[in-house]
């Protein structure tokens, strides 16, 4: 059973995202999250809706 732990651990990442703000007099916001690799091969990395921020 810890080895499947062992196996999943690496597949947890953090993601650091940039996002744009509605004035050009402010900076750019930056958050952190976390998600799990899905798919290596094509970069695919699963997390919360709100993280990636819709439109």
């Amino acid at each position: 059973m810890a080895e499947d732990w062992r196996k999943a651990l690496p597949a947890v990442v953090v993601l650091r995202t940039t996002a744009c703000r509605a004035f050009d007099t402010e900076l750019a916001g930056e958050s952190y999250a976390t998600g799990f690799v899905v798919d290596k091969n094509h970069g695919i990395i699963l997390t919360n809706r709100h993280v990636v921020k819709p439109g």
